[in-house]
Protein backbone atom coordinates (compact mmCIF):
# COMPACT_ATOMS: atom_id res chain seq x y z
CA UNK A 1 0.00 0.00 0.00
CA UNK A 2 2.95 2.23 0.32
CA UNK A 3 3.93 4.85 2.79
CA UNK A 4 1.26 6.15 5.28
CA UNK A 5 0.74 9.88 5.25
CA UNK A 6 0.43 11.11 8.84
CA UNK A 7 -0.96 14.44 7.66
CA UNK A 8 -3.85 12.64 5.97
CA UNK A 9 -4.58 10.51 9.06
CA UNK A 10 -4.50 13.60 11.34
CA UNK A 11 -6.79 15.44 8.92
CA UNK A 12 -9.30 12.58 8.98
CA UNK A 13 -9.21 12.45 12.81
CA UNK A 14 -9.77 16.21 13.08
CA UNK A 15 -12.60 15.99 10.55
CA UNK A 16 -14.34 13.17 12.48
CA UNK A 17 -13.97 15.00 15.81
CA UNK A 18 -15.31 18.21 14.28
CA UNK A 19 -18.24 16.29 12.81
CA UNK A 20 -19.09 14.69 16.15
CA UNK A 21 -18.62 17.82 18.28
CA UNK A 22 -19.46 20.90 16.21
CA UNK A 23 -22.63 19.64 14.48
CA UNK A 24 -24.60 18.85 17.68
CA UNK A 25 -23.44 22.09 19.29
CA UNK A 26 -24.43 24.22 16.33
CA UNK A 27 -27.85 22.57 16.19
CA UNK A 28 -28.35 23.27 19.89
CA UNK A 29 -27.30 26.91 19.56
CA UNK A 30 -29.41 27.68 16.50
CA UNK A 31 -33.03 27.60 17.66
CA UNK A 32 -36.01 29.46 16.33
CA UNK A 33 -38.30 31.57 18.48
CA UNK A 34 -41.84 32.67 17.88
CA UNK A 35 -42.17 36.36 17.26
CA UNK A 36 -45.49 37.79 18.35
CA UNK A 37 -46.54 41.04 16.71
CA UNK A 38 -49.44 42.41 18.75
CA UNK A 39 -52.19 44.28 16.92
CA UNK A 40 -55.43 45.78 18.08
CA UNK A 41 -58.30 44.12 16.23
CA UNK A 42 -61.99 44.93 16.65
CA UNK A 43 -64.17 41.87 17.29
CA UNK A 44 -67.87 41.20 16.73
CA UNK A 45 -69.79 38.74 18.86
CA UNK A 46 -73.19 37.20 19.17
CA UNK A 47 -75.15 38.39 22.18
CA UNK A 48 -78.55 37.10 23.24
CA UNK A 49 -81.32 39.57 23.99
CA UNK A 50 -81.73 40.35 27.69
CA UNK A 51 -84.02 37.80 29.33
CA UNK A 52 -84.16 35.61 26.24
CA UNK A 53 -83.52 31.88 26.42
CA UNK A 54 -81.16 30.14 24.03
CA UNK A 55 -83.33 27.60 22.24
CA UNK A 56 -81.85 24.41 20.90
CA UNK A 57 -83.19 23.44 17.50
CA UNK A 58 -82.24 19.79 16.93
CA UNK A 59 -81.79 19.04 13.25
CA UNK A 60 -80.35 16.03 11.39
CA UNK A 61 -76.91 17.65 11.59
CA UNK A 62 -77.28 17.99 15.39
CA UNK A 63 -78.00 14.28 15.78
CA UNK A 64 -75.18 13.37 13.39
CA UNK A 65 -72.63 15.46 15.31
CA UNK A 66 -73.86 14.10 18.64
CA UNK A 67 -73.47 10.50 17.45
CA UNK A 68 -70.02 11.32 16.05
CA UNK A 69 -69.01 12.86 19.35
CA UNK A 70 -70.16 9.83 21.31
CA UNK A 71 -68.54 7.24 19.07
CA UNK A 72 -65.31 9.06 18.17
CA UNK A 73 -64.89 11.20 21.31
CA UNK A 74 -64.63 14.47 19.43
CA UNK A 75 -66.18 17.82 20.17
CA UNK A 76 -69.39 18.70 18.40
CA UNK A 77 -68.66 22.41 18.39
CA UNK A 78 -65.78 24.79 18.86
CA UNK A 79 -67.94 26.95 21.09
CA UNK A 80 -69.41 24.25 23.35
CA UNK A 81 -67.80 21.93 25.87
CA UNK A 82 -69.11 19.81 28.75
CA UNK A 83 -68.97 22.70 31.22
CA UNK A 84 -68.84 25.87 29.13
CA UNK A 85 -70.81 27.69 26.46
CA UNK A 86 -68.92 30.43 24.63
CA UNK A 87 -70.91 32.78 22.47
CA UNK A 88 -69.15 33.05 19.10
CA UNK A 89 -66.89 35.99 18.34
CA UNK A 90 -64.76 36.86 15.30
CA UNK A 91 -62.75 39.75 13.82
CA UNK A 92 -65.07 42.51 12.59
CA UNK A 93 -63.40 42.55 9.16
CA UNK A 94 -64.40 38.91 8.49
CA UNK A 95 -67.65 36.97 8.17
CA UNK A 96 -68.98 35.00 11.13
CA UNK A 97 -67.54 31.49 11.49
CA UNK A 98 -70.00 29.31 13.33
CA UNK A 99 -68.81 25.88 12.18
CA UNK A 100 -66.15 23.48 13.43
CA UNK A 101 -63.19 24.97 11.56
CA UNK A 102 -61.98 28.40 12.53
CA UNK A 103 -59.69 30.02 9.98
CA UNK A 104 -58.68 33.64 10.04
CA UNK A 105 -56.45 35.90 8.01
CA UNK A 106 -55.40 37.45 11.33
CA UNK A 107 -53.64 34.28 12.56
CA UNK A 108 -54.22 33.00 16.09
CA UNK A 109 -56.45 35.04 18.38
Amino acid sequence: MGKTSWALICGVIVNVIALLVISPLSAALLTSDKVVVPQTIVFKRLTPKPGAQILVNATRETYFRTMSALTRKISTSTWLSDTLLTLPFWPASEDAQLGLDLTSSHGSW
